[in-house]
């Protein structure tokens, strides 16, 4: 688990407040690590922040999902929905 960014300023917790972001070494990371399959971005603004600064350099045989967040601030989904999207990745749990 590591967040997309490593530095941002924000008033508040909502990810909409988000300014002055810096990513963090996620394609080192990647490198670091041959057998990876899969990525996976917990809500919208992880999600933007990783297409905008990680996605076109991802190895070939990484799959990237962009999924609801499961922050208790996402009241779009119940918890049944979440599951459902969220199931997806039992695939690489084993």
């Amino acid at each position: 688990l590591w967040d997309t960014l490593g530095y941002c300023e924000r008033e508040g917790s909502l990810d909409s407040s988000i300014k002055n972001e810096a990513p963090n070494a996620v394609v080192e990371l990647v490198s670091e690590l041959p057998h990876l399959q899969a990525v996976v971005c917990n809500g919208g603004k992880a999600g933007a922040a990783f297409k905008k600064y990680f996605a076109k350099k991802m190895p070939e045989q990484v799959r990237i999902f962009y999924l609801p967040s499961t922050s208790p601030a996402n009241a779009r989904l119940r918890l049944e929905g979440l599951a459902e999207h969220w199931q997806v990745i039992l695939q690489f749990l084993a």
